[in-house]
């Protein structure tokens, strides 16, 4: 009979701590919806559910052909919209773009100013916590 002698051996590894890469940015947010200007268009990323309202403000799709000379991105042909997720990437003017900035600009103002209206006529202090003081900067 044959006799086996079996000896154990411990490998005991040594564990360090892993090394610490050396960043010289500081951190900050990812911006998966970032792309490049189109000189002369504001462009907007729009859900596609909303993309009728969006067409009806004057909001058209971007087709890949308007951002690269590529064939493709992100997979997409470039005859195609861009799109990003349930998002759909939506140019305007830049001339229409600020009308619409000034509509809500005025919109915004006339709203403040009905508030205020109310906030002065109502002579109740309880309506609010502490001193306001309202200034129209323009």
């Amino acid at each position: 009979m044959v006799e086996i002698k079996v000896e154990e051996k411990t490998n005991v590894t040594k564990v360090e701590p892993p090394v610490q890469k050396q960043h010289t940015e500081p951190w900050k947010p990812a911006k998966l919806l970032e792309v490049k200007p189109i000189p002369g268009w504001r462009l907007h990323w729009v859900r596609m559910d909303d993309l009728e309202r969006a067409t009806a403000e004057g909001w058209e799709p971007v087709k890949g052909k308007d951002l690269t000379q590529r064939t493709t991105i992100d997979g997409t042909q470039m005859d195609s919209n861009v799109t990003k997720r349930e998002l759909i990437l939506c140019k305007m003017p830049e001339g229409r773009a600020k009308q619409m900035d000034a509509y809500f600009a005025k919109k915004s103002a006339e709203a403040l100013s009905e508030s205020v209206k109310t906030f002065e006529e109502s002579g109740d202090p309880g309506l609010s916590y502490g001193s306001i003081k309202i200034s129209h900067e323009e």
